[in-house]
């Protein structure tokens, strides 16, 4: 008579990992739809900002106007770079459940993934830095180039105030 052999626990080790990588998946998702709206709400506050600042100052332009869009600018960059920081650690995350699926079905297919490129350790000082100066943070440096270039201008008095 054969021995009967246990079930083994490999498919359900895959499947837990299968869920959790869509969890995983899920969240990335918001953290996406979360930048992007970071990045609309600092352009409103921008707008806002500037429209208080005018009428604080009796319409005229000073230093106050330059140094609160540096300010806003500023703590969206670091919003929005946070969010894109935990993005990338959930990528990795997902990565590595990837692999350990593969090490257990001994299979060497890969998902290569779109987006967020991921190479290295997610505890790096680089990827700390990729959060902050990558493409999607343009955006912000971009308005900070702005600001401060027509803020120049102010001081070199090509324009002033009214």
């Amino acid at each position: 008579m054969s021995a009967i052999k246990p079930p083994t626990s490999k498919p359900i080790e895959d499947e837990l990992d299968r869920m959790s990588i869509d969890q995983l998946h899920a969240n990335v998702l918001n953290f996406s739809k979360n930048c992007f709206e970071v990045k609309k709400l600092c352009t409103t506050i921008l707008v806002s900002a500037s429209v208080l600042v005018a009428t604080f100052t009796s319409g005229s332009l000073d230093h106050s106007f330059f140094v609160a869009a540096v300010i806003v600018i500023g703590f969206f960059w670091v919003l929005d770079a946070q969010s894109y920081y935990l993005q990338r650690l959930l990528r990795f995350r997902m990565k590595e459940l990837e692999a350990e699926i593969l090490i257990r079905n001994q299979s060497t297919k890969r998902a290569e993934g779109i987006g967020i490129e991921l190479t290295g350790s997610p505890s790096t000082r680089a990827l700390r830095f990729k959060s902050y100066f990558n493409e999607s943070m343009a955006f912000y440096g971009l308005l900070a180039v702005i600001d401060l270039a027509v803020w120049l201008l102010f001081l070199t008095d090509v324009i002033g105030s009214s």
